[in-house]
């Protein structure tokens, strides 16, 4: 969350607004896969704080931990 980042913030004021604008990039990546009909099915990113997975519609969204490695089975 952007609250857990308000430390950072204090240290770096522009941190907030690339933060926003990282997001804001992603979505529209991902908007236009699925818009010019990309089956989307797994979107990876990274952070070096935690680790999480979360479910949009049929994509699972991993968000990866520093040094953080996910098998893929194919």
């Amino acid at each position: 969350t952007k609250e857990g980042i308000s430390d950072w913030i204090k240290k770096d004021p522009k941190l907030r607004y690339d933060v926003d604008q990282e997001r804001y990039n992603h979505t529209l990546v991902y908007d236009k896969l699925k818009q010019n009909g990309a089956n989307v099915k797994l979107w990876f990113y990274g952070h070096f704080h935690h680790s999480h997975t979360d479910y949009v519609e049929e994509t699972k969204f991993v968000l990866l931990n520093e040094l953080e490695l996910y098998e893929i089975k194919i």
